[in-house]
């Protein structure tokens, strides 16, 4: 089997931007539904009420409806209309992605998408990027407001690039079995059974990698359990029950030290094994383990048979671990899942010891990819002592400001109470320019709130430290204690500010 990660690569080949711009023949038609099927995925990710492409024509300079999640919605959207001032046009020109909150009526004429005004009150904008060209935009829309974060366009950059690729794909003539068989299942929503979960991985694997065997190993309440074995050139996988893994085995070891294990057979007098004393193995292969993590849980790993070790195989590993991930969550059972998820008194609001266990896992995912794109954040209510509220009201005032969090982080990941109304969230953005924007909206979004306890009107302000975890050899304390540091440190210049 060839490596094909070269058709992720540019330079490639010349786009043959006819074929989606006529909207006639039939191949047309497969490729707009086969974005329909990403669009649907989106659109179920982020729990969303509509997603949809719009191509972007340079030379007649308008843009196209390609494709969108809902056939309702289809007929709420311009099929056509000119590039001009509005948001699905700004981000086409400065090919940089944007969340619009849509409150006034003038903000809503940008809305220029829509064939007559439009409800949306949260919009996130994405360009699809083609050699330093913009060829489309996809959009993400939700009828509630300051519904998306920063967080999201993160992630909304892989279905970017998915769209981008198919466009890629689809000029270019490129064999389409494995997007519209893995898309097929995808755009369910939901894994409606373990095959098809598994079907997901394999294909995943057989687009990204060249090898020899594939091996699927779950974690039980009794311990790591090879259960599947792939073949490339099979679709099917062989059920087997070997047993446990032993605990001297490499995949025990990737498992237990939640890192990437990769072996070489070949050296003499080695006495390493795969999964148990055993089992056989050809020396002229490499091995691979690669550690599934949620939380500070392992669920199993992933590991493989290969000749020859690609040059890029670490980026080709995160690709596959990103894709891989949601169908390993499918596949454990009710009585693996995270229980450590401890929540707070206040509603929505966990425990500051599920913070540190969640913070632990991230470190270990960042280690395992040398990936630098964790951020924490870390916010208190400054001066909080002197907040004119009784004693008995403190704590109401304290729920006020959580309360606040949870709505302009709704796009966020989970909000952790720390203990002295301080909080911490978690998030992966792509920029410290992304971030400290987002948070600084919402520093001043706070500061300008009134509100009522004790029938007085009070106002209160509060300051954001963030801090990006760029060393992955920084213990997981010393680095927090960095970030609690730079909290007390805009408090102490008076508070109400953004740290960095």
């Amino acid at each position: 089997m060839e490596d094909t990660s070269k058709n992720t690569d540019g330079g490639i080949g010349e786009l043959n931007f006819e074929i989606v711009e006529k909207g006639k023949d039939d191949s047309d038609k497969e490729f707009a539904s086969s974005v329909k099927n990403i669009l649907i995925l989106v659109k179920d990710f982020y729990g969303a009420d509509c997603a949809a492409v719009y191509w972007f024509n340079k030379n007649k300079q308008s843009f196209k409806l390609m494709a969108a999640s809902d056939d309702e919605r289809v007929g709420q959207y311009k099929e056509r209309f000119p590039l001009g001032n509005d948001y699905v046009s700004i981000v086409c020109l400065r090919k940089t992605e944007e969340i619009y909150n849509i409150e006034t009526d003038k903000e809503k004429e940008l809305l220029s998408h829509y064939k007559n005004g439009s409800n949306v009150k949260s919009l996130m904008v994405y360009p699809l990027l083609y050699e330093d060209e913009a060829v489309a935009v996809v959009l993400c829309e939700s009828k509630t407001a300051n519904f998306f974060g920063a967080p999201n366009l993160y992630s909304l950059k892989v279905f970017a690039e998915s769209v981008t690729n198919y466009i890629r794909y689809f000029s270019l003539n490129e064999d389409y079995v494995f997007e519209n068989r893995l898309l097929k299942i995808l755009a369910s929503g939901k894994i409606e059974d373990w095959d098809g979960a598994y079907d997901v991985i394999k294909s995943i694997f057989d687009r990204y990698l060249s090898y020899e065997k594939l091996y699927l190993v779950f974690a039980t309440k009794s311990g790591l359990r090879l259960s599947k074995v792939f073949n490339p050139d099979d679709e099917s996988a062989d059920v087997i029950d070997e047993g446990e893994i032993g605990k001297e085995s490499i995949v025990f070891k990737s498992a237990e030290e939640k890192k990437i294990i990769i072996k070489d057979f070949s050296s003499s007098g080695d006495k390493a094994f795969r999964f148990s004393d055993k089992d056989t193995y050809d020396t002229k292969y490499l091995f691979c383990s690669m550690p599934v993590i949620s939380g500070n849980k392992c669920l199993g790993a992933v590991a493989f048979d290969f000749k020859k070790e690609p040059g890029n195989l670490n980026n080709v590993l995160t690709d596959v671990y990103k894709l891989i991930f949601p169908f390993f969550l499918y596949l454990i059972s009710e009585d693996s899942k995270d229980d450590s998820l401890i929540q707070d008194k206040f509603p929505g609001v966990l425990s500051r010891d599920s913070f540190f266990t969640r913070v632990k896992a991230e470190i270990n995912k960042c280690r395992l990819f040398n990936d630098n794109s964790l951020y924490c954040i870390y916010t208190s209510i400054d001066n909080f002592e002197n907040i004119p509220v009784s004693e008995s009201d403190e704590e109401y005032a304290e729920r006020l400001f959580f309360e606040f969090l949870k709505e302009k982080f709704s796009g966020y990941d989970m909000i952790y109470r720390m203990g002295n109304n301080k909080c911490a969230v978690i998030s992966n953005v792509c920029s410290d320019e992304k971030v400290f924007l987002e948070i600084e909206k919402i520093r001043k979004a706070l500061s300008a709130k009134i509100y009522k306890i004790e029938d007085k009107d009070i106002n209160f302000s509060a300051s954001f430290a963030i801090k990006r975890y760029n060393d992955i050899n920084m213990p997981m304390d010393e680095y927090l204690s960095e970030l609690d540091n730079l909290l007390s440190l805009a408090q102490n210049e008076g508070g109400n500010m953004v740290k960095i």
